[in-house]
């Protein structure tokens, strides 16, 4: 396999820079725009995003097999991205229902681009670093939004956020365009897997289940859904560490802290965001060694003690140095992001992968629309009536889930799947691991007594 092989992927993964800078514009507009939106552009990616984990599955269903449409569908994406971009040029004082475009495209784009990647990628265990690119673009396009529409541009950011998403769909439809021309040219083929084996059970046309294991002949050998189900509802719970990323209260108290630490104006946040993408590629470096299990396990507890270490800072009124505990915080958070959507594809039922992506989109989705609505509607349910109680009770929220998360990964015992391909994945949740063939001692010892 050649770097040519895998170019499919790596344009799948830019998409996402789009998705990116939509979210930051749709955290950062002002109050009097957000009422006449509320959470209508969450509820359309929402639904955008369970439609297309339900139009693939009813395809595989159909064909008993994995059929690529998925850049069929990127480029329908990132045509509803076009046309929120132009509704922001043209008519920035009325471009609600661009938004909503927008937000369509944003669904469409997060459950078809990392499906590709999943069940194209090679059996090397390198699938993990190609989803993990998807979310450092997605982190890339929210870091430039936040500095260039809203930290530069702010008196006409609506304008200006139109411009950088009208320039990043023209980069991605040049992307689409290549792909389509190098598969046209017999360059590569962006329609079948790398993976031998995958091929392979994608011809039988079974939806995988043979290659699996998964036999109604063979009652003796029944497959633990129990198990699968209980670690899929886990993985879709991991995504509340995501939704973290974009939470407006602790964007807030971190560009507080900067402000005092730089001395400027309070309008910094895009540097968190930065910080984040750092995180994301030391994440992808140490995927080449680690786990998923191993690196979602040691952020999500290293975000603890930043956490902690930031708002005593802050509640001792030292905002400079606190500012540098939630440095660190989100670089945990940018650590941590790739892993929850990784998880979901090769842990849950291979059936219904792209169904459980969609679920834990919404997870995320309803929780960054929740604090979106309480913080332009009702800000003091999330500042409360002093900035010290905020800040306790926002660690109290998430430091709570971020210890529930550990323990149930460590109950259920959550499985190791570094660089294994998607079928051992499922032989392993359902089956449980292999037995270790017996060496030619151990027999020989047993035969003599």
């Amino acid at each position: 396999m050649t770097l040519v092989d895998i170019l499919p992927e790596l344009f799948a993964g830019l998409c996402y820079l789009q998705c990116g800078s939509w979210l930051v514009f749709m955290l950062n507009l002002p109050s009097e725009d957000y009422a006449h939106l509320l959470v209508g552009p969450q509820i359309a990616g929402m639904a955008s995003a369970g439609l297309t984990g339900l139009f693939l599955t009813h395809l595989r269903h159909k064909y008993r097999r994995v059929r690529f449409v998925h850049f069929f569908l990127l480029a329908a994406g990132t045509a509803l991205f076009a046309i929120c971009s132009l509704m922001l040029i043209i008519r920035p004082a009325d471009s609600y229902v661009g938004i909503y475009f927008g937000g369509l495209g944003h669904g469409i784009v997060y459950i078809s681009g990392q499906s590709y990647i999943h069940f194209r990628s090679s059996a090397d265990g390198r699938r993990v670093l190609r989803m993990g690119m998807c979310h450092f673009m997605n982190i890339l396009g929210m870091a430039l939004m936040a500095q260039v529409a809203v930290h530069v541009f702010q008196e006409d950011m609506k304008r200006a956020a139109g411009w950088i998403m009208m320039i990043e769909v023209n980069f991605i439809l040049v992307v689409l365009i290549t792909n389509e021309i190098l598969h046209l040219k017999d360059v590569y083929n962006y329609r079948e897997c790398l993976d031998g084996d995958m091929k392979e059970a994608n011809l039988r046309r079974d939806n995988f289940q043979s290659a699996i294991g998964v036999d109604p002949e063979t009652p003796h050998n029944v497959p633990n859904t129990p198990y699968q189900l209980k670690l899929t509802m886990l993985c879709v719970g991991m995504k509340i560490t995501n939704a973290t990323l974009t939470h407006l209260p602790l964007i807030f108290f971190t560009n507080l802290a900067i402000a005092n630490l730089l001395d400027r104006d309070n309008d910094l946040e895009f540097m968190v965001f930065y910080f984040a993408a750092i995180g994301v590629i030391i994440s992808i470096l140490l995927c080449l060694k680690f786990s998923i299990r191993f690196i979602y396990m040691n952020q999500v507890f290293s975000i603890l003690p930043p956490m902690i270490i930031g708002f005593s800072l802050m509640t001792a009124q030292r905002f400079s140095l606190a500012a540098v505990g939630f440095w660190f915080f989100f670089m945990h958070l940018g650590q941590a992001s790739f892993c929850p959507d990784v998880s979901i594809l090769e842990l849950s039922d291979i059936r219904y992968s792209e169904v459980m992506l969609s679920l834990g989109y919404c997870i995320e989705s309803i929780i960054t629309a929740i604090t979106l609505f309480l913080w332009h509607q009702h800000p003091a349910a999330l500042l409360l009536d002093h900035l010290v109680a905020a800040y306790w009770t926002n660690f109290a929220i998430f430091g709570s889930a971020a210890i529930v998360l550990l323990s149930s990964m460590r109950l259920l015992k959550f499985p190791v799947t570094t660089k294994k391909s998607i079928l051992d994945i499922q032989r392993l949740v359902l089956f449980g691991p292999e037995p270790e063939p017996l060496s030619v001692d151990s027999i020989s010892g047993n035969s003599s007594k």
